[in-house]
């Protein structure tokens, strides 16, 4: 069933497709108010809807998932410099698992992260007035 644009813009949108892909919300979700960047939480929520509607990941482990989008959006969005190891560590997996699955999210996502931080350099710009 198509969602309304309304819909899109819910805190709490509808469930993913299998409780694994929910699992992976949950846990990027968890991640980054721990490290207080909820203002990223539904960008990647978003892109993690779009990577599963587009690419249906077999998800054998969401930590894996979890940890490869928490990167992606930290590095990509948010511009914090952080290690693929010290996301990794963080979420139990390992740092060649994580780059691998990056490289398959970043593919997927690569035009919608553009598009992301052209509107957010927008929004910089009218805040600043520039």
């Amino acid at each position: 069933m198509k969602k309304s644009s309304s819909e899109d813009n819910d805190v709490e949108p509808a469930a993913l497709e299998t409780n694994e892909q929910q699992e992976v919300v949950e846990q990027y979700a968890a991640y980054m108010a721990g490290q207080d960047k909820e203002e990223y939480r539904q960008v990647g929520e978003l892109l993690w809807r779009r990577y599963c509607e587009r690419e249906e990941p077999n998800i054998r482990k969401a930590e894996v998932f979890s940890a490869t989008l928490s990167y992606l959006i930290e590095t990509k969005i948010a511009k914090a410099t952080v290690t693929k190891k010290a996301i990794a560590i963080h979420f139990g997996v390992s740092p060649s698992t994580l780059s691998k699955r990056l490289k398959e999210l970043e593919s997927s996502l690569a035009g919608d992260v553009r598009e992301v931080n052209k509107a957010l350099e927008q929004l910089e710009k009218t805040n600043t007035g520039t």
